[in-house]
């Protein structure tokens, strides 16, 4: 009898739950049904065209905006464009096939709402997920085979084709002040880069027309690049106070070997972030023997920009929508390295002189030793 009474229980337990699951499940049906036939989609689409706006700087236009889930939006047709272009018949402009937007219900409503995002744009995916807190924002990111030359602005200094698959993933935090005052690292990776494509010109945007014959010639008239594969293409870029330091960016292949190093210092707008960059980089024979324009270019180089390790520099200065390119020998990277060594020669040349100048001490005599210094004569009578 106990355990028939208690099966009982557990019925009346089990139809209850079921009651109030059911009429829950109906009430939220009836809820999305009504919000998505109600709501003004059109004033919600010109709302999230108008926050994009102000967060990238650029002029936003969407497709549709349509509920995903209970608590996400699903925002297709996305594209950016370039307010203030340099050429106005050629603006950047970025496409995002769609985006999905999910988030917490209850973050949303307390004072610090979190969102995740997954977008298929550039030829990749990039997802992620951001906590709004009350002093900062903090971003978790992840790039998932993006296409190079798909990324906006990556050939407006030098006409340079470039084609791949970059990934990259790590996290960012920013104050209310924006990415002038961002923490963050990030690590990055290319895989099948290749650089040039045998066809365009490669142009360099020096700082004056130069006197070298080779390098006006770069400068007007540009180089027909081959195609160069950058084999291992990786490295990590680490944010302190809105600077972003590259690490350990390199690259090496059977067509030569090539590092990009120093910093950029983030401003707002973003494109006018000033950059303090060195690109060294140094072909192998087997692909000037392939390509001999490739000496072209070491040419117009050799007077300013050859390296004693036998690379070639150029140091990339300026605001990041205009970076001017100067042939360097030596680059952030070559100073950070020689501070030291100088600071240890100094402190080398100080101790040989403390060394020299103690040597050239007299000899010191021990007291029981010394001969005590005679007396003036005295006058007769006085001891």
């Amino acid at each position: 009898m106990e355990e028939e009474g208690e099966a009982m229980m557990w019925k009346k337990w089990g139809i209850k739950a079921g009651i109030f699951m059911g009429y829950s499940l109906l009430g939220s049906l009836a809820f999305y049904t009504a919000f998505s036939f109600f709501m003004d989609w059109e004033l919600v689409k010109s709302r999230v065209a108008s926050e994009l706006g102000k967060a990238t700087g650029y002029d936003v236009k969407l497709s549709s905006v349509e509920l995903s889930g209970l608590s996400g939006l699903t925002i297709s047709g996305i594209t950016l464009t370039e307010k203030s272009p340099k050429n106005p018949e050629e603006p950047s402009v970025i496409r995002i096939e769609e985006l999905d937007l999910q988030a917490n219900v209850f973050s949303m409503m307390g004072s610090n709402p979190s969102f995740s995002f997954d977008a298929t744009m550039l030829g990749g995916k990039i997802a992620g997920k951001v906590d709004v807190g009350k002093t900062s924002r903090k971003l978790k990111l992840e790039l998932e085979n993006v296409k190079v030359d798909k990324i906006p602005g990556i050939g407006s200094a030098i006409t340079l084709p470039m084609t791949g698959r970059l990934s990259a993933t790590g996290s960012l935090e920013m104050p209310p002040e924006g990415m002038r005052l961002a923490d963050g690292d990030f690590q990055i990776s290319c895989k099948n880069c290749i650089m040039g494509d045998g066809k365009a010109k490669v142009k360099a945007a020096f700082v004056a027309t130069p006197n070298n014959p080779a390098s006006a010639a770069w400068a007007k008239e540009g180089f027909t690049l081959p195609p160069l594969s950058l084999g291992k293409f990786s490295g990590g870029v680490e944010i302190k106070k809105g600077k972003a330091s590259f690490k350990d960016i390199s690259a090496k292949s059977v067509d030569g070997e090539a590092e990009l190093s120093g910093f950029i210092t983030f401003r707002t707008p973003i494109k006018t972030s000033t950059t303090n960059l060195y690109f060294k980089f140094q072909f192998s024979e087997e692909v000037k023997k392939k390509h001999p324009n490739l000496e072209g270019i070491e040419l117009s180089l050799q007077a300013k920009g050859k390296r004693s390790d036998g690379f070639y520099g150029l140091s990339m200065t300026g605001q990041l929508g205009a970076m001017r390119f100067l042939p360097a020998k030596t680059g952030v990277k070559d100073f950070a390295k020689t501070a030291p060594d100088k600071k240890a020669e100094k402190d080398k040349g100080n101790n040989k002189d403390k060394a020299n100048s103690k040597d050239m001490e007299p000899p010191r005599i021990p007291s029981g030793m010394r001969r005590s210094r005679s007396g003036t004569p005295k006058p007769d009578g006085e001891k």
